[in-house]
């Protein structure tokens, strides 16, 4: 057990533990799945990631992302993701138009969807050895990667938030709801 996780009291602390078995087997995905080891593999990589996150990012734009979350427009990666899937002549497919979301489900989202600038560091480096870069494929990884400097204000204000118990489930709740539609396109069974 993550000794860390358990006494960490932040909101962050709780929603991690919560969608933390969610998030291990998405990462456990895309290892397995050798995205990074060929451009086929990556484009498989790419469409999956455009899917999601183009569905996730056009709901919080629906929702007014920008004016609940004050750094958000540097974590949105849509235009960034049409340009990479048309670099190899691929088309973005999503999903039904999304509702919009409540302010507590936008930060759910949101912190998963920032969060992913950590990971993408590394991706972004395992993307340069297949060739691709910042104006070529991947610039989505390259954009993802260099927010990763606004992740502390990120915490510092979603740790923050003033939300009463309902808004702290929803919170959790839209977490969750992100690493669905991530499951969903990158075909991992839930087993609910």
């Amino acid at each position: 057990m993550d000794v860390t996780s358990v006494s960490d009291q932040s909101r962050r602390g709780r929603v991690r533990n919560q969608i933390l078995a969610r998030h291990e087997r998405l990462d456990l995905t895309v290892r397995e799945a050798c995205f990074f080891e060929s451009l086929d593999g990556y484009q498989q990589y790419l469409t999956a990631t455009a899917a999601a996150r183009i569905d996730l990012e056009t709901a919080l734009e629906r929702s007014r992302v920008k004016d609940i979350v004050p750094v958000w427009p540097g974590y949105s990666l849509t235009p960034a993701l049409i340009a990479d899937l048309g670099d190899f002549n691929l088309s973005s497919r999503t999903g039904s138009t999304p509702a919009p979301m409540d302010h507590a489900t936008v930060w759910g989202v949101a912190y998963v969807l920032a969060g992913a600038s950590l990971g993408a560091i590394v991706l972004s480096r395992r993307a340069a050895d297949l060739g691709l870069s910042a104006s070529f494929g991947a610039r989505h990884l390259f954009q993802q990667a260099a927010t990763a400097k606004t992740w502390g204000p990120f915490l510092t204000m979603f740790n923050t938030l003033a939300l009463t118990s309902e808004q702290e489930d929803a919170c959790v709740e839209g977490a969750h709801h992100a690493f669905a539609v991530f499951e969903t396109t990158f075909g991992i069974d839930r087993g609910e």
